[in-house]
């Protein structure tokens, strides 16, 4: 098709990074496209097997990217939708799929899903791609990256889904944020963030890994990455870093380096640190990768075949876990994992079944988590039978 959809410039505009020109307007009109085409597909859908969540979810990604200027986990879901929308566009007939971009009935927006944005300035209908030598005097150079393996990767042959590789690398992984908490995020959303990474991410580090290794091997390697990101990263600098403010604290209103009392009230503290949780993230991660991942690797016997592509989803997954442990450990009181059952009854109570069958407990796969320690459960992990 010569014209191109909204959604298709939101796509462009994504995958080369041209953030600048997508607008509030240019969002809601790629919904709008998108609910019109939908509304003639539905019917067709057990023919189609699209996956529609996928497109709406990289709309929905694109709007708050709009707002928190990360654009990381947009690109992700948006690579998805994107080979969702292709796979479309071969299935229905193209008249379906009405091009609107430069059209002047844009008056009314559609009813949609994606959250209103509060804007102080005007934003415009109809944004065009800039000229090259425009894009390069708004202060973006249209030149590829040394490190930019898009297009020239002897990997490019994959499908957009596979080449996740192509839009990120480790030094992204630990500069961005990969989830979506947000400092004093309560203990119902981060159970929610966590079910989402063992639902999506678990599983595109386990299938990708499961090519060259053993399984048993990998889903015990992918449980150690959590277990090690809040037993040995996230857990200990958390109580070191309260210890660390309480001294402080004291050596300020003493003014005095001896310091033996104790702080009367580490709750202001504790508020503090995780009002700040954020800016520790990086660290956190450069700890766990430097420190633990290469024992990991040699301890569960991983073998990355298909470099980079599994080694970047095992990366994004170990992000993940990170950041999750840590909005954990700085919640008070404390949210904890239990990867360890005593006795049957336990076991049943706090863990689902990974596979349909079975009744012999072998290992667990993922944990439970409780609200604090010996606390209420607030979410089941999941166990292999056998």
């Amino acid at each position: 098709m010569a014209e191109k959809t909204a959604l298709d410039m939101v796509f462009l505009y994504v995958f080369t990074e041209r953030y600048h020109l997508i607008t509030v307007d240019l969002v809601y009109l790629a919904s709008g496209e998108w609910q019109h085409v939908w509304k003639y597909v539905k019917p067709l859908k057990h023919e189609t097997y699209v996956d529609e969540s996928k497109i709406t979810k990289f709309l929905e990604a694109t709007a708050d990217s709009l707002q928190s200027k990360s654009w990381y986990y947009t690109k992700r879901v948006g690579i998805e939708a994107e080979a969702q929308y292709n796979k479309l566009r071969k299935l229905v007939s193209i008249a379906i799929i009405k091009p609107f971009l430069f059209k002047n009935n844009q008056d009314t927006k559609p009813e949609t899903k994606i959250p209103k944005l509060n804007f102080h300035q005007s934003q415009q209908l109809g944004v065009k791609l800039l000229e090259p030598q425009k894009f390069k005097d708004a202060g973006h150079s249209t030149s590829r990256k040394p490190n930019d393996v898009r297009g020239t990767s002897k990997y490019s042959s994959r499908t957009s889904m596979d080449n996740m590789s192509a839009y990120t690398d480790r030094n992204t992984i630990l500069n961005e944020k990969m989830t979506r908490l947000r400092e004093f995020c309560s203990p119902k959303e981060i159970v929610e963030e966590l079910a989402s990474v063992f639902k999506t991410d678990w599983r595109a580090a386990f299938e990708h890994c499961r090519i060259s290794n053993d399984k048993g091997d990998t889903i015990s390697f992918l449980r150690r990455i959590l277990q090690v990101s809040y037993e040995q990263v996230c857990w200990p600098i958390a109580e070191s870093q309260l210890v660390l403010m309480q001294r402080e604290a004291l050596k300020i209103v003493s003014g005095s380096n001896k310091v033996n009392a104790e702080f009367p009230d580490s709750e202001i503290l504790q508020e503090f640190r995780r009002q700040y949780a954020s800016i520790s993230l990086k660290y956190l991660k450069q700890n766990f990768f430097e420190k633990h991942m290469k024992t990991l690797l040699k301890r569960h016997n991983i073998i990355y075949k298909n470099v980079p592509i599994d080694e970047e989803n095992v990366d994004v997954y170990t992000a993940k876990c990170i950041e999750i442990s840590w909005f954990m450990c700085v919640q008070n009181p404390p949210m904890v994992f239990q990867f360890e059952v005593n006795n049957e009854e336990e076991l049943r109570y706090l863990f689902r079944n990974f596979q349909e069958h079975g009744h012999q407990h072998e290992y667990i796969v993922w944990p439970a988590v409780r609200l604090f320690k010996h606390g209420k459960v607030l979410e089941k992990g999941y166990a292999m039978f056998y």
